[in-house]
């Protein structure tokens, strides 16, 4: 049973009375859409409401209220949310006490007719000017909200007159109801001026940091020959084979040619060593040809045992001796190289650089660096956020280029892709206030930019706006937008979607 439905039970035929004063506002209420039918060709009546809206302790109200009137009760819907994630405020404790010339004129405790949805009845005892205070209690937020602005009147037609020339004007305007964007993602907020610094838009390269990249080398000449599954990209553990070298074409480079006279020597130095040790005994060689023996036989080994150690008996192994994954090859299958050649550089993984490019004009800014925003596909992050630290800062040119590098430093791997580019703001400290607002709550169409400005919180206003300097997270307006004005933040492209829907209804009017 949706909120309306639920209302009328509990405040009888007012509902009807509430949902035909909005012939032009698209809520998506079914439970009311017979009562406005019967009242929307009726002619005029006196059936319009209040559309009240108040923020304070993390709390938006916004209330449709019978117009006041002296003696008599007024009915009123009254809608919560939580401003830190507007959603629905459900089990909220909610007292009313309206206020005429400082005096209180009425109370009343809410009832709960939906999730978030309230419903009141007031019956003022003078007329004049007031407010109406809600006190709200709710385990994420309480406190107290004042609608101000209030005035009851003494007769039903002075009120519904001056509920009508008070009404927020719906032509034009978007309608997007509180159930709906209790639904999505969503969020207004007011626009304000707010401190931002110059920003050098530009794209840094993601890279493995250097200490975290190893080049792996021929051990021996020889013909590559590349493991089956070995690509760039691909994840490899410590110790793991990679590719082998086997012997070449010549037999100056054949590695079973190499360790087999890299034997015999050894053998041939070891029969020497022995046999002058035992001659040495009778005295039989000298003490130097003795000493010969010994360092030539320790060369030979050496030499052998390392062939051995390596896997040199006509076979080479080349392992990683880290974890990481391949970032480049530098050989094919099949190619011979010599030994000290580069075969391929694995890297650790364990922390990345964004290597930004810029202006050699933009050198004496650098001086002034701030921070750095960088879009990816978790959205656009602070540098704060990626844990990240500047490396350099411009003053040094890229090999063959006339660019400065900016780099910055990220343990967080998993944010960026190694040989990508992101787009990067370079965030200056000369920062002057500016009129901005979230990336997210701006929508373009057709080449323009937009804004969707709240009217009231089931209302919006589509508006053009034009843009300064963005640094990937908040945009300046240079025209269309006041301080103050409150807009969608998060959700515009719901609130888009729901013009489209609009537009092709038609017969998408206020459907209580």
């Amino acid at each position: 049973m949706n909120r309306y439905a639920t209302a009328a039970i509990a405040i009888g035929a007012w509902a009807a009375t509430v949902c035909a004063s909005c012939a032009d506002h698209n809520h998506n209420h079914t439970g009311h859409a017979d009562a406005h039918g019967a009242e929307a060709h009726a002619g005029h009546s006196h059936n319009e409401t209040l559309q009240l809206t108040a923020y304070a302790a993390g709390i938006e109200v916004y209330a449709e209220a019978q117009p006041l009137v002296a003696g008599h009760a007024s009915h009123v819907l009254a809608h919560l949310s939580t401003t830190a994630d507007f959603a629905p405020m459900d089990g909220a404790t909610l007292k009313a006490r309206l206020t005429i010339g400082g005096r209180e004129a009425a109370t009343a405790t809410a009832e709960a007719s939906a999730p978030g949805i309230y419903t009141l009845s007031l019956t003022p005892d003078a007329t004049g000017h007031g407010s109406l205070e809600l006190r709200i209690e709710h385990p994420k937020a309480s406190g107290t909200v004042t609608l101000p602005r209030i005035e009851v009147f003494d007769t039903e037609h002075k009120a519904h007159h001056a509920a009508a020339a008070q009404a927020a004007e719906s032509e034009g305007c978007i309608s997007f109801s509180k159930e709906q964007s209790w639904r999505v993602d969503f969020a207004t907020d007011s626009v304000r001026r707010a401190p931002m610094g110059q920003v050098i838009a530009t794209q840094a390269l993601v890279m493995p940091a250097p200490t975290d990249m190893l080049t792996l080398t021929a051990k021996a000449s020889g013909t590559v020959t590349l493991g089956p599954s070995l690509a760039e990209g691909v994840d490899i553990g410590a110790g793991e084979t990679l590719m082998t070298i086997s012997g070449g074409n010549s037999a100056t480079d054949d590695m079973l040619v190499l360790f087999s006279q890299a034997q015999a020597d050894y053998e041939r130095a070891r029969a020497d060593h022995e046999r002058c040790e035992a001659l040495a005994a009778d005295r039989i060689v000298t003490q130097a040809e003795l000493q010969q023996a010994r360092a030539d036989y320790a060369k030979a080994k050496a030499a052998y045992d390392n062939l051995l150690r390596n896997g040199l008996c006509g076979r080479a192994q080349v392992a990683s001796p880290v974890a990481g994954y391949v970032r480049q090859l530098l050989v094919t299958n099949g190619q011979h190289v010599e030994a000290g050649q580069p075969l391929a550089q694995v890297a650790r993984g364990g922390s990345l650089w964004l290597q930004a490019l810029v202006p050699a004009r933009h050198a004496p800014m650098l001086r002034h660096l701030a921070s750095a925003h960088f879009g990816g596909a978790h959205g656009t992050l602070t540098l704060a956020d990626i844990g990240g630290r500047v490396v350099s800062a411009g003053q040094h040119g890229t090999s063959g280029s006339p660019l400065l590098a900016v780099t910055f430093a990220t343990d967080s791997t998993r944010l960026f892709v190694p040989g990508t580019m992101v787009d990067t703001y370079i965030v200056l400290q000369q920062a002057r206030p500016v009129l901005s607002v979230p990336n997210g709550a701006i929508a373009e169409e057709m080449g323009s930019r937009f804004v969707f400005v709240q009217r009231t919180p089931e209302l919006f206003e589509k508006r053009e706006i034009e843009c300064g300097i963005t640094d990937g997270l908040r945009t300046q307006v240079t025209r269309g937008l006041e301080a103050g004005e409150r807009i969608v933040t998060r959700g515009a492209i719901m609130v888009k979607l729901a013009q489209g829907a609009a537009a092709l209804d038609a017969h998408s009017g206020h459907a209580h």
